[in-house]
């Protein structure tokens, strides 16, 4: 995304009633938008998308929803984010371990547990830490989305179709 195009999102949204006009809350949706979007075109779509919808500024979350929800399903294949070193090579998903706990009142809690560095290490670490244990159990070879921009397209991928399965 172009500075050029960033200066005319910035000008276009500014129409909004409670815009921004601080420079550093300018700054913070300038690098929002070059965050999410990856291309000029994407950044016009995205823009006529909350001038549509909004006459008052809505927040940065919203923005970030509303190019989760119909900016980036648009976005072809090849023009996806990249990832990052925790998901490099996998798409935007990595690997996790589940510890499920078994409490004493009988409910169960979960804790998903994201590795860094080495996953084996980490694997053997995890399981050693609760080996012996009667109330925790440790599930491996799990896979979610990362927390990098595409493992967040691929976190709103999985909530479309949560959303569709429940339709149905």
């Amino acid at each position: 995304m172009t500075n050029t195009k960033v200066e005319e999102s910035l000008g276009r949204l500014s129409v909004l009633r409670r815009f921004p006009v601080n420079p550093h809350a300018l700054a913070a949706i300038a690098e929002d938008l070059r965050s999410l979007c990856s291309d000029d075109g994407e950044a016009d779509r995205l823009v006529a998308a909350i001038l549509g919808r909004f006459d008052m500024w809505p927040g940065p979350a919203a923005i970030r929803d509303i190019h989760r929800a119909e900016i980036a399903p648009q976005r072809p294949r090849e023009l996806e984010p990249s990832g990052c070193d925790k998901c490099r090579g996998r798409g935007g998903w990595r690997a996790v371990f589940v510890v499920t706990e078994q409490l004493a009142d009988g409910s169960i809690k979960r804790e998903t547990v994201y590795p860094t560095g080495n996953i084996m290490q980490a694997e053997v670490e995890i399981e050693q830490h609760y080996a012996g244990s009667k109330t925790h159990r440790v599930d491996t070879a799990m896979v979610a989305p990362c927390d990098c921009p595409r493992g967040m397209l691929r976190r709103e991928e999985l909530r479309q179709r949560d959303a569709q399965r429940q339709r149905q």
